[in-house]
Formats: C-alpha cells, structure tokens, sequence
C-alpha cells in the first residue's frame, strides 16, 4: 500500500504567533524563518508520530483486497473518514465503487487513536478486483482538525526553538546527540507503534 496527498492542511498546529511568542521574538525581521521551521517541525512531528495533525486528505492505493476478508488497516491515523472507495472491474479495468453497505469505517477518536479500518459486514466480502497495481484506491481524511493535543504542539514549538536557537543538526562543543530529545520526550505519548 502507497499513498499520495490529494489535499494538503489549510494550516499548521502552530501559528506564527504561537511560535513568536514561544521564542519570545517580537520583531518581524525572522517571520519567514519561523514560517519555514513551523513547517519543518510539523512534518519531523508527523512522521515521528505516524500521525496527521491537521486535516489532510490521502490516497491510499492497494494491488488487491485482503483475500482472506480481513480488515484494511489505514496506516494514517486519527482517521476522520474514507471515501472514493473503488476497485477496478476485473474484466472491464472500469473504476466501480464498493458499495457504502458491504464495509464500516472504524475511525477511532480521542487524543491518542489507533489506526482506522475499513471493515467488511457480516457475510459480505471483498470484491474481485483487477490483478494489477494500484487497482484498489480510497480517499481518507486524516487528522486532529482544530484540536491538535497540547502536548504535541509543545513538542513542535520545542523543535521550532531548538532550530531558531541552534540553526544547526547538533550544539558545538557537546557530544552529538539528536536535538531535540525534549520534543521526543514530549511527542512519544502519542507515537503509534508497528507491532508484527
């Protein structure tokens, strides 16, 4: 399974306000600056999380469903919702919707969700899809909306600081570690673990 970005966030957890004010800069002069360090610790927060903050929109494309029935586990996490779920005819390669019907959309909330599934229904199964790549796709929406918890966004004004302060990967004259571990301390509660 792969996924591409169909709609990006509208806006980031941190503002540039938020960020001044946590930096303590009331000068216009580094906005730009503090702009691009919003983003980089938004996405180094992301993908340390294996999360999506704010709501986002993703592709996700599979090359068949699960044969055995099982649930499709959506790896982006909080899932919001799914849609544009279809498959290609095995015969034709037509795009044809799975009907709303045959699955459920478990979308678990609360600030710390596990991963979203999509779930078949009692005595339903997946349809036969084309046997290509890609022939299985689906829309899901993906993030916290407005209510991005407070201790990841403590974690990304650490990293923001850390950036604006260092504007390098390690401090000279100390022993080189990843900066910065407060961020990690503060971001790991809400980590989502791979268990196999």
């Amino acid at each position: 399974m792969y996924a591409t970005l169909v709609t990006a966030p509208a806006s980031l957890p941190v503002t540039l306000a938020e960020a001044k004010s946590h930096l303590r800069v009331e000068v216009t002069d580094d906005d730009t600056l503090i702009s691009t360090y919003i983003e980089a610790a938004t996405g180094a927060a992301e993908e340390f999380l294996r999360r999506r903050l704010v709501a986002q929109t993703w592709r996700y494309f599979l090359d068949e469903f699960p044969g055995d029935g099982s649930a499709i586990v959506v790896p982006g996490s909080p899932l919001v919702s799914v849609a544009a779920f279809t498959y290609r005819d095995p015969t034709t390669g037509t795009p044809t919707t799975v009907p709303g019907t045959d699955y459920s959309v478990e979308a678990p909330s609360g600030p710390n969700p596990p991963r979203g599934r999509l779930v078949l229904g009692f005595e339903k199964s997946w349809p036969t899809a084309r046997a290509e790549e890609n022939s299985v796709q689906f829309d899901a929406v993906l993030g916290y909306g407005g209510l991005v918890p407070l201790t990841i966004k403590a974690g990304i004004l650490h990293i923001i600081g850390s950036l604006y302060a260092n504007r390098e990967a390690v401090v000279t004259g100390t022993i080189a570690s990843k900066v910065p571990q407060t961020a990690e301390f503060l971001l790991s509660a809400y980590r989502l673990f791979e268990f196999k």
